[in-house]
């Protein structure tokens, strides 16, 4: 099994890493010259990276870890915020065209790694309602770029022939959001798409993946409140506006209601108006300081390793809580042995503190004055902040 594994992740990681290596052309600026610098050991690396051998090693290693990581917890519902193309492409001095070409590619890689671990929905927020209010020639390029993408991935999942693309086998695509918003031409072609990729037998679905394109939760909501009222006026009282109901009527809650874990990259820290229904019970969110483009591998298995250790840790301590009420007359000095061992090894609280603080303390008496900050270039205070209660 890991011997056909490699050899699929091999034909994918050459040719992801071959598009990365074309997608970067080689721009040298005396003005911007650590843009220069990233340029071309971003170029270099991809290229090494492309090489037969390197390729080889790269998808033993990777095949492997991803084995190893679908045998613990994985979200069944995996979602992705891509953000940060076009400043990626501005910190290694490319045209915004290929920082949305590279962003592409690694979500193909994406793709193939959720596929490995076990995650059976994966959704990303690939063009926002609000994005509209771009320029007309980026808008009309993402427009061109998703269309193309898809058709290309659509063509090889429906391609049964050539056994470079087994790994896509078995994936379902479907585009999620207002479609209204879109050209004639664009919806034809998406239609078109997701009827390539339909797959009448639901036990042959092994993945499915919503691209939410145009879509902003408060869209989504109100079209479902617009729905339901529609339909309680055809139907009188009989027909009852509930949450189910609501659930019912929006795009993306119809396939899979709820979401398991959401990852921003980018370093931003907020939502973007973004699955605020899906993400409302047991959702774990990441802000990733790594540009969308640059997110692989590593980041992914970081990401997985985390939601693995702190689902697993949930479900101990549901069980620990379990068998607390249930064996009640437990020693409290037992407890208290218990408590302390626990969290002696699991909190990171303590390792923070211990190890990951007087690291930061030495950085930044490292750095210290280098980045100075003047008050004309502060942000404004929030108006309104909100804070959370955990116990």
């Amino acid at each position: 099994m890991i011997f056909r594994h490699r050899i699929l992740l091999y034909n994918h990681c050459k040719s992801v890493n071959n598009s990365k290596y074309c997608n970067v052309e080689l721009n040298f600026s005396l003005k911007r010259i650590h843009n220069t610098i990233q340029n071309v050991f971003y170029k270099v690396g991809y290229f090494c990276l492309s090489l037969p051998i390197i390729s080889s090693i790269s998808s033993i290693i990777q095949t492997f870890v991803l084995i190893i990581l679908s045998y613990g917890e994985v979200p069944t519902h995996l979602s992705y915020i891509m953000d940060g193309n076009r400043r990626f492409a501005k910190s290694i001095n490319q045209p915004l065209k290929n920082g949305h070409e590279i962003g592409s590619t690694s979500l193909l890689q994406i793709i193939h790694f959720a596929k490995t671990v076990g995650v059976k929905h994966l959704s990303v927020y690939a063009f926002s309602i609000e994005n509209f209010n771009r320029t007309e020639k980026e808008v009309q390029l993402l427009m061109d770029l998703l269309v193309e993408k898809l058709t290309d991935l659509s063509q090889k999942i429906a391609d049964r022939s050539n056994n470079k693309h087994e790994i896509f086998k078995g994936i379902q695509i479907k585009v999620v959001g207002d479609l209204s918003y879109l050209s004639t031409e664009v919806t034809s072609k998406i239609k078109e798409i997701e009827k390539r990729t339909t797959i009448s037998d639901p036990s042959n679905v092994f993945f499915n993946l919503y691209i939410c394109c145009p879509y902003t939760s408060r869209n989504e909501i109100f079209h479902s409140i617009k729905a339901n009222i529609k339909a309680k006026k055809q139907q009188g009282d009989t027909y009852d506006i509930s949450e189910s109901s609501l659930e019912r009527e929006m795009c993306l809650s119809k396939y899979i209601p709820t979401c398991d874990y959401l990852i921003r990259t980018s370093g931003a820290t907020r939502f973007s108006d973004y699955l605020m229904w899906q993400s409302h019970n047991q959702c774990s969110f990441v802000f990733s300081d790594t540009f969308w483009p640059d997110y692989g591998f590593r980041g992914f298995v970081k990401n997985m390793l985390s939601y693995s250790y702190f689902k697993s840790l949930y479900s101990w301590n549901k069980v620990e809580a379990f068998a607390f009420k249930k064996h009640s007359c437990l020693l409290a000095s037992q407890l208290a042995k218990v408590e302390t061992l626990k969290y002696s090894v699991f909190d990171s609280r303590i390792l923070e503190k211990q190890i990951f603080f007087p690291v930061k303390i030495i950085t930044r008496a490292l750095h210290s004055g280098r980045n100075n900050v003047f008050y004309e270039d502060l942000k404004m205070a929030p108006k309104a902040v909100s804070i959370i209660e955990r116990n």
